[in-house]
């Protein structure tokens, strides 16, 4: 876990009328979805590679009193997560069937992320 702030970028999904204002006002294109540091150490520690009871424990020894009860809070972590589109939740163990590194997007919506923001993760991540 590298205890960086995870920022998820996302396309918007716009209705007409939506699209016309968007483009009206000047609006983004993305959502920019900043997590705190208990939810960008779930976004991190779901990865395939540990189970729930496991993600439940590592987050327990990092966060203590912080996240307790820790399996009431991790699972409404992930289930908000997953409302979001940002991860799905597996009820087999992953068996690799995708790429899971970073900048994976299957769906091939991945936007350019601007330099800018490998900069601000580190000043996030000194802090």
């Amino acid at each position: 876990m590298t205890g960086r702030i995870v920022v998820i970028i996302q396309r918007k999904r716009l209705r007409r009328i939506e699209r016309f204002v968007s483009r009206l006002l000047g609006g983004r294109p993305t959502l920019r979805r900043p997590l705190d540091l208990m939810m960008s150490a779930v976004w991190e520690l779901s990865d395939g590679s540990r189970n729930f009871e496991q993600i439940c424990s590592i987050l327990d020894e990092l966060f203590a009193e912080q996240v307790a009860p820790v399996e009431a809070r991790t699972a409404a972590a992930l289930e908000a997560l997953a409302r979001n589109g940002c991860l799905d939740v597996l009820t087999r163990p992953f068996a690799g069937d995708w790429d899971t590194g970073p900048g994976v997007d299957p769906d091939g919506d991945l936007i350019e992320v601007p330099e800018w923001l490998d900069c601000l993760a580190a000043v996030f991540q000194e802090e």
